[in-house]
């Protein structure tokens, strides 16, 4: 094999394994910083929970508050239907495709998985009306309002809207009788990742939340005294 060849499948194969190690690097030093170290949860207030199914955080909000219009912007007309009102909502973010094509972690395909890294797919946000988390099936955290209000808001913010203001409803069919998926401003990328998107909305509301996180075991490290 010519020497410069060599040289050049042996730098290829630096970045393709140095890269991953350097990012991964970056997240557990960013992920050890705290963000609002001081937080404390309030023995009044707005209770806010937030649930990881080992790789993905998702919020879980008060369907109800004087700081949101959920139920308004998410009616049940976009939903296949409920059998009972729920008291919460739980938000998620993500790629479009990523999210529609992989309801389950097993059905993880590489190219849409590729695709939504590369930043270039839709952005969406996906709505689930659920139940109270029973203990240990989510980490809760009361806010007062000062905090639960900016948090609302980053949250109200992720979604794009029409003319009318109103969230929109994208065409993917759902997981089940109660969630639905819309159009989000921002679209994925290694820097801005489902579980980044949870932590700036934390960061919002003064929690205590790690500096950057891509993946969830950050923000869970920093919430362990909650647990």
């Amino acid at each position: 094999m010519p020497v410069l060849l060599r040289r050049l499948l042996w730098g290829f194969a630096s970045v393709l394994i140095g890269v991953p190690l350097l990012y991964l690097l970056v997240a557990l030093v960013l992920g050890s910083i705290p963000v609002n170290p001081d937080f404390r949860t309030t023995p009044s207030g707005y209770t806010v929970f937030v649930r990881t199914n080992g790789v993905h955080v998702t919020l879980l909000l008060p369907a109800d508050s004087p700081y949101t219009t959920w139920r308004r912007d998410f009616p049940l007309s976009d939903l296949r239907g409920l059998e009972q009102p729920q008291p919460y909502i739980a938000f998620g973010w993500g790629d479009r495709d990523f999210m529609a094509e992989t309801p389950r972690w097993s059905d993880i395909k590489p190219l849409t998985a590729l695709r939504a890294i590369s930043g270039l797919g839709q952005g969406a946000m996906h709505i689930e009306y659920v139940p109270r988390p029973q203990p240990g099936d989510a980490i809760a955290l009361r806010l007062t309002p000062a905090q639960f209000g900016p948090l609302a808001a980053y949250v109200r913010s992720s979604f794009a809207r029409d003319e009318k203001g109103r969230p929109i409803r994208l065409d993917v069919r759902p997981y089940g009788a109660s969630d639905a998926f819309y159009l989000a401003r921002v679209n994925y990328s290694p820097w801005m990742t489902c579980n980044e998107w949870s932590r700036r909305a934390l960061a919002a509301g003064r929690v205590r939340v790690p500096l950057w996180s891509p993946f969830d075991k950050a923000i869970l490290w920093q919430l362990r005294e909650f647990k």
